[in-house]
């Protein structure tokens, strides 16, 4: 039998990756809100799986808001639900409390995760927190720009 050779992508293309699907969040972002929600959904889906798959090889989470971020792709990536709507009174799209989120199995239950989540990302912009969180990546992998 060969061997068999097992290729991981490099972290600074996962990075690469989460910088690009925010670059197209943020374009969405600025188009009119009652016509992109179905494209924001998409982008903000894209950029959580980059996310997350960032952290599966770095643990990332030592930042709050980048904690907050992967809490929330955790409740409602499988459930495919959106976690934010469009806020007339910001005039941006912001994250729903944890309590519009679907509840999860008690094994899957992460309280500190919805902490962070209340204290960092609820009834915030999401391009802040995703803005954001390029930066600290962008910082850490220079060769993502």
């Amino acid at each position: 039998m060969a061997p068999r050779i097992v290729v991981t992508m490099p972290t600074s293309w996962l990075v690469h990756g989460f910088v690009e699907s925010v670059r197209r969040l943020s374009a969405v972002a600025d188009e009119s809100p009652s016509e992109n929600a179905r494209d924001i959904a998409i982008a903000a889906f894209e950029a959580t799986n980059w996310l997350d798959a960032i952290h599966e090889q770095e643990h990332i989470s030592g930042d709050p808001r980048i904690r907050a971020l992967l809490f929330a792709r955790k409740r409602l990536h499988h459930q495919v639900v959106g976690g934010m709507y469009f806020d007339q009174t910001a005039a941006a799209w912001v994250w729903y409390p944890p309590d519009n989120f679907p509840i999860p199995e008690e094994r899957f239950r992460d309280a500190a995760g919805e902490s962070v989540y209340r204290e960092h990302l609820a009834r915030r912009p999401i391009l802040d927190s995703f803005e954001h969180a390029r930066c600290v990546l962008e910082k850490r992998w220079p060769i993502a720009q």
